[in-house]
């Protein structure tokens, strides 16, 4: 079963046993959440959804605050040609990652997540939020097990690449002579 809820000027799509990121809610870690508004409750075992207007009468959705963070970086540039005019704001958005942890259709159907499957979920949700942080983590392991092996496993994929470079730039070059 889903549900389409509606919170932070927002519309999201859930089912049970998800961890999604939120604009900040109130609330400590590990605090229960319950969201009233609804919009939408499908995926029944009856292929019927519930669609509401504009909620779905007593419709709830039980989350667990996981997590509080910061998002993505984001820059702004504002700028004036030949005026020597130049700003750059820069911006992290403040959000909630939760746990769905119940889906209640208001007609006496839910669908609870199975608590003892919740340090599995948790950690494959752990993912950095910028493609960067990924990288950074991949090359920082790389780096470790290259300490650990007493290989050095970065280096030399550098020079593999600089020795392709040089032999294609290094080419016999045809010359045409005057006669």
């Amino acid at each position: 079963m889903y549900a389409i809820i509606e919170t932070g000027g927002k519309q999201y799509r859930v089912s049970s046993g998800e961890v999604l990121s939120l604009e900040k809610l109130n609330g400590n870690v590990g605090d229960k959440i319950t969201f009233d508004k609804v919009l939408l409750i499908g995926g029944q075992t009856d292929g019927a959804a519930l669609v509401g207007t504009p909620y779905v009468p007593n419709a709830q959705l039980q989350v667990e605050i996981v997590e509080h963070s910061k998002g993505e970086k984001i820059l702004t540039i504002k700028y004036r040609r030949r005026k020597g005019y130049r700003r750059t704001m820069g911006h992290r958005q403040q959000l909630t990652r939760i746990l769905v942890t119940e889906i209640n259709n208001g007609a006496g159907n839910k669908v609870q997540f199975d608590a003892s499957q919740r340090a599995a979920v948790l950690t494959k949700a752990s993912v950095p939020f910028s493609e960067r942080k990924k990288k950074d983590v991949a090359t920082r392991a790389a780096k470790l097990e290259a300490k650990t092996t007493g290989k050095s496993a970065p280096k030399a994929e550098k020079a593999t690449k600089v020795a392709k470079t040089a032999a294609k730039t290094t080419a016999t070059k045809k010359t045409t002579k005057k006669a």
